[in-house]
């Protein structure tokens, strides 16, 4: 990728597209931030998902303990309470934000980990 850029699904097919893509999602931050701006590149030429930028970009987030733009990262607190979001930007542009991404809404999102969205206050 250093030197041929992201390489797209027309040249690694779906799965090796999908490969790539999870491995760096997976590796080190330091990788992470790395490949971001070839990330960047390959969504604005079509050749990659914006949805995968914006996981790898709330991964980042989340490793340098800021608050994520498109709410895609969880964390397991305990039995007891399950999965939690990781703090947000904008608990209110996030559905906006998460659509110019071709990502669905939040709480349809967060409900696969039985998280509500929005949170309930005081039970209401």
């Amino acid at each position: 990728m250093d030197s041929c850029g992201w390489l797209g699904a027309e040249v690694l097919g779906e799965d090796g597209h999908t490969d790539l893509f999870l491995a760096i999602q997976h590796a080190d931050t330091s990788a992470m931030v790395k490949y971001l701006p070839v990330l960047r590149k390959a969504v604005a030429n079509k050749i990659a998902e914006p949805s995968s930028l914006a996981l790898m970009e709330d991964r980042v987030n989340v490793s340098r303990n800021l608050p994520q733009r498109y709410g895609s990262q969880l964390h397991f607190v305990s039995q007891e309470v399950g999965y939690q979001l990781y703090p947000l930007q904008d608990s209110v542009q996030v559905d906006q934000w998460r659509a110019a991404m071709q990502l669905e809404p939040l709480a349809d999102y967060v409900a696969k980990w039985k998280v509500v969205w929005p949170p309930k206050v005081d039970g209401r």
